[in-house]
């Protein structure tokens, strides 16, 4: 997922994330994981945000998950 760099700082990014987060819950997943790459400093401030928490760090990529209530 990508928002354009122009659009960005508008809350489309952190809506996505919701809906996505929101569509995981009603399918009934419990767990969420998300990937980007480790110089992306917006993506993972966007998920940290998001309630996400980093798991793993390693080969240049961010990997990130939210347990769902």
């Amino acid at each position: 997922m990508s928002v354009a760099h122009a659009m960005r700082g508008q809350g489309i990014g952190r809506a996505l994330v919701q809906h996505l987060l929101d569509a995981a819950r009603t399918r009934g997943d419990t767990r969420v994981v998300a990937e980007t790459n480790d110089d992306g400093v917006d993506a993972i401030g966007l998920y940290v945000a998001c309630g996400f928490s980093q798991s793993d760090h390693r080969d240049d990529e961010v990997h990130l998950f939210v347990d769902l209530d």
